[in-house]
């Protein structure tokens, strides 16, 4: 096992190789994340941003935490929901109304004129708030739309209720 000498010493010898390592992706982090911010970042993405207190990928003046310019990959999102994270939990009632007053569009972005779907923030604002956040900077609304699946949930259960009793009915 002469050939094995380097797992004979692992503690010196790692800590080595994973300090230079850590040391080399610092430095690389500090410098990308000190570029100064450009009025237009490079098409095709993938510079990193660090503007005011935020990161910004392929765009150069973030106005959240992170903020990505392109699709985002990923296994999963999570989201705290624990019970004991929670307070004043209050079951929801009569979603089915307020879902029928939305409204789906089709649209086209005026940023790259890439056609898409989804709804106007300012008329979900006016159904469900909770959902719809103004950037304090920009004024800009964005949607959550991972929350609207909770009203959905429940329209949907409302729904079956109506169908079960026009059931009975027959």
């Amino acid at each position: 096992m002469t050939n094995c000498s380097i797992i004979n010493k692992p503690p010196r010898f790692l800590f080595t190789i994973l300090t230079s390592l850590i040391a080399g992706l610092l430095v690389a982090g500090i410098v990308m994340a000190w570029t100064n911010p450009t009025a237009n970042p490079p098409s095709g993405g993938g510079a990193l941003y660090y503007y005011n207190g935020n990161v910004g990928i392929a765009t150069s003046t973030p106005s959240e935490k992170l903020e990505v310019n392109g699709n985002i990959k990923a296994v999963a999102f999570l989201y705290s929901s624990d019970y004991n994270l929670k307070k004043n939990i209050q079951p929801l009632s009569n979603q089915l109304e307020k879902i029928l007053n939305l409204q789906g569009v089709s649209f086209d972005w005026k940023a790259n004129d890439k056609n898409d779907v989804g709804f106007i923030a300012q008329e979900v604002e006016k159904v469900f708030p909770e959902v719809v956040y103004t950037n304090k900077e920009t004024g800009l609304k964005s949607i959550d739309y991972a929350k609207l699946t909770v009203f959905l949930v429940e329209a949907i259960k409302e729904q079956q209720i109506e169908i079960e009793k026009l059931k009975a009915i027959k």
